[in-house]
Parts: C-alpha cells; structure tokens; sequence
C-alpha cells in the first residue's frame, strides 16, 4: 500500500511539474509602470490583460492537468464502487466544461464584436480589440 501511495504522489507531482517546464510563454509583470515610468490610466487596462494572460497561458492548464490528474487517479482507484466512479466522471466533466467556457469567452466576445463591426468604427484595423496599446513615457 505504501508503495501505491508513493507511486500516486510522485504521478501527480510529475503531472503538476511538466506543464510548467514545457511552457514556452515569458510572462510580462503585472504591472508595467513603476519608479522609472510614471503610470497613467491605460497601465491599468494593461495591467488587467497581463492578470488575464497569466490566468489564462499559465495558471489554467497547470490546474486543469493537475485536477483532470486527480479525477483520472479516483477514477482508477474506485475499484468498481458506482458512487466513486460518478463522482470521477463528474469531476473530469466539469473541469473541461470550465476550461472550454472560459476559452469560449473570448472567442464569443470576439465573434459579437466582429459582427456588429467595432474594428471599422474605432479604428482598431492594426491590433484588434484585443490589443492594448499604452507606451511607457520615460
């Protein structure tokens, strides 16, 4: 039993490290401005978007392995009991449900404001509506 036990720990320690060490992404910090560069308000749109880069390229698919890990270990370790076994599959249901609405909410946002034509209007042709563009003065 202790050698299961040490087997399922050092399985979810491994899942949990690997997607870390396989990202590729650079996180920019969360705040742009500081002692050299005053900050105006845009920094705080820019701030928002480096939250929301970091929550969705580095904090999302470490959890998501991590918790899909765990409902996949229960799952093999239900030994059969019905109840566990549901209780698995809910947990591995509602953790891709999660991840496909939150990247669904972009593409949502993305198709509306496409459709009812903000990039012609605003002039945002260059980066879309997604890119926040606030210089730091120096």
């Amino acid at each position: 039993m202790k050698k299961i036990r040490a087997c399922l720990y050092l399985f979810l320690l491994f899942s949990f490290f690997v997607p870390l060490l396989a990202q590729a992404k650079v996180f920019k910090p969360l705040v742009p401005c500081g002692k050299a560069n005053p900050c105006q308000f845009c920094h705080l749109f820019v701030m928002l978007d480096n939250i929301f880069d970091l929550i969705i390229y580095g904090l999302m698919p470490v959890l998501a392995v991590l918790r899909l890990s765990i409902a996949g270990t229960r799952l093999l370790l239900s030994g059969g009991r019905p109840d566990a076994m549901a209780r698995a599959m809910r947990d591995v249901t509602n953790t891709l449900l999660i991840v496909g609405l939150v990247l669904a909410g972009w593409l949502i946002i993305n198709t509306i404001l496409s459709l009812i034509g903000v990039v012609d209007w605003t002039g945002l042709k260059n980066g879309g509506w997604s890119i926040i563009n606030c210089p730091l003065s120096p």
